[in-house]
């Protein structure tokens, strides 16, 4: 399993909190900042990584803002999070090919979020199933090739 990005998490709050409004992650970066010093009367550190107690106090105010602003209920995943639920980007294109939201991180990269209640309802559809299905076929073929028997199939 790749390992978690630092942000990964808050950026997805992020996206419930500014996405709507913004596009570019510097721009919602710089409203966080904004807001997060007027609610606190504090700066934010420049790097969070070297200040823990910093990131968790502004994961605190963005689950608290999230919670006040009604939108608690929706969250949001990214592509790594598809593939690591069974997803491929074959299935993407099909299934959800217009992400909800495409927000640009700089330096030429691109962060796609998709809705997880739009993403629950199509892993409970046929094409996903038949692709699940297709899928742990393969696996276990794959592992029979390979001298290994049932039991070490999960």
């Amino acid at each position: 399993m790749p390992k978690v990005s630092f942000f990964n998490q808050i950026h997805k709050k992020l996206v419930i909190l500014y996405g709507d409004e913004l596009q570019d992650m510097r721009e919602i970066w710089k409203q966080v900042r904004r807001d997060y010093r007027q609610d606190c009367h504090t700066r934010l550190p420049k790097s969070l990584k070297k200040n823990p107690e910093e990131f968790a106090l502004l994961e605190e105010w963005v689950n608290t803002k999230i919670t006040e602003a009604g939108q608690d209920y929706i969250y949001y995943l990214n592509k790594q999070d598809l593939k690591d639920r069974g997803w491929n980007d074959k299935l993407v294109e099909q299934l959800y090919p217009k992400p909800q939201y495409q927000i640009y991180l700089g330096r030429g990269c691109w962060a796609y979020y998709y809705n997880g209640t739009t993403v629950s309802e199509l892993e409970d559809s046929e094409e996903f199933i038949q692709h699940i299905d297709k899928k742990a076929k393969r696996i276990a073929k794959a592992r029979k090739k390979d001298g290994f028997g049932t039991e070490f199939i999960r």
